[in-house]
């Protein structure tokens, strides 16, 4: 079910893109995180949230039905160099997102890049 393997499956086509719109709320911990240290399991299991790993890195989230997951896999040239791509791949869904009709772009709704990889509007994630 989850979005990076089937991106990884495809890993001989030169650019996958997927999305993926989650069906209910679930807990993705990257592949570094601890489950027992990253979330409150009792809750999940008590509020009957799955909780996942996701073979990327980056940190614990909380996926829900209003949010929108894509995933990419390309080959690229320098290996290492994911603050290059990140950017490369943020400014572009920045710029998509940004002249959608409505889609205010004047603060405080106004998207950037923070950290190495989200995307957000203000203080809130995109």
């Amino acid at each position: 079910m989850w979005i990076d393997k089937q991106v990884l499956e495809r890993c001989a086509e030169p650019l996958v893109c997927v999305a993926f719109v989650p069906s209910e709320v679930v807990v993705v911990c990257g592949a570094s995180n601890d489950p027992e240290v990253e979330v409150d399991l009792a809750a999940c299991e008590a509020d009957g949230v799955a909780i996942l790993k996701r073979a990327g890195g980056g940190g614990t989230v909380v996926l829900h039905p209003g949010c929108v997951v894509v995933s990419v896999g390309t080959w690229v040239k320098q290996a290492f160099a994911n603050k290059l791509y990140f950017g490369l791949l943020n400014d572009a869904l920045i710029t998509a997102i940004g002249t959608l009709p409505g889609w205010p772009a004047n603060p405080p709704r106004a998207l950037a890049q923070d950290g190495l990889s989200d995307v957000v509007a203000g203080d809130r994630k995109v």
